[in-house]
């Protein structure tokens, strides 16, 4: 991450205030390294369930115990400013972010999200069900970019009144009745053919 951030210094890689200088600064030996993750098996969100397969792993789960789930929800689903999605691997195609800001560990992800206008892509590579998200606002680009319906819901999907019900309901009750609040009930999920995401 540290050579793909903006201040990043070819000529002094560690410059105080550079983000390698950060990292190594903060380092803490210890964690070992396993050759293989079983018990990690399902404990990625599926895309394709928006908000709800975010919600699963993370609020109720990863981040359950943290005042604010999904304040560290929308902090790790940044990753996705480096790297992107690969009909191989995922069965998605595309990047997060501009040919030029891809790959460089900043803040683009969640320009792009905000910033571009986004329309469903059904049946990426003819697959039912693989559907993601395609730029709507322009038509030429130097590559695919794409966001997923997780990462959608994430600036579509909760609103002032949804978050303002469900901080008004006591720890580790539901909120399921807040969901009346949630974009008119309707999932913003590309399958539902919701055009557009501005």
């Amino acid at each position: 991450m540290g050579r793909t951030a903006s201040d990043y210094n070819s000529e002094n890689k560690y410059a105080m205030g550079t983000t390698l200088a950060k990292f190594a600064a903060r380092f803490q030996y210890g964690r070992t390294t396993a050759e293989t993750c079983s018990y990690n098996t399902g404990l990625m969100p599926n895309p394709v369930d928006g908000c709800d397969g975010l919600s699963t792993v993370f609020e109720d789960n990863v981040y359950a115990s943290t005042e604010d789930p999904w304040k560290y929800t929308a902090a790790i689903s940044g990753a996705h400013t480096l790297g992107s999605a690969n009909l191989i691997t995922s069965g998605f195609e595309g990047f997060w972010s501009s040919a030029e800001e891809q790959g460089k560990f900043n803040n683009d992800y969640y320009k792009s999200l905000l910033l571009k206008g986004w329309m469903p892509q059904m049946a990426v590579n003819g697959v039912a069900g693989k559907n993601q998200w395609q730029r709507a606002d322009i038509s030429t680009l130097p590559h695919k970019e794409m966001m997923l319906d997780s990462d959608m819901c994430l600036a579509y999907q909760n609103n002032v009144q949804f978050e303002t019900c469900k901080s008004a309901i006591p720890n580790g009750q539901s909120t399921q009745s807040c969901d009346q609040y949630r974009n008119d009930q309707v999932p913003l999920l590309a399958e539902n053919g919701n055009c557009c995401a501005w």
